[in-house]
């Protein structure tokens, strides 16, 4: 299971981007449908893994306009072999 932590999350639930409001975002990091959005509960998110026989879990820290976020996104992640074993395993 990889988990996704939404950074700087208020109350509402949306992120909080009052620091970049002001610049334009050059590397839009897109977030995988497959990635399990969760929020600071690894303990149920490891039991939820070790339920679906899973080896555990990932969690992934980034920011929405890091350069090298993206490129895990966009050609890591779209690796056939590295795609499947980690939706597989994780």
């Amino acid at each position: 299971m990889l988990v996704f932590l939404p950074a700087l999350a208020d109350k509402s639930g949306k992120q909080a981007d009052l620091l970049l409001a002001d610049r334009p975002i050059l590397n839009r990091v897109v977030i995988p449908a497959w990635f399990k959005k969760s929020f600071l509960n690894l303990k149920d998110d490891l039991e939820e893994a070790k339920q679906a026989k899973k080896i555990g879990i990932a969690v992934y820290f980034g920011q929405k306009d890091c350069a090298y976020c993206k490129a895990l996104m966009e050609i890591n992640l779209k690796i056939p072999d590295i795609k499947s074993t980690m939706r597989k395993k994780l």
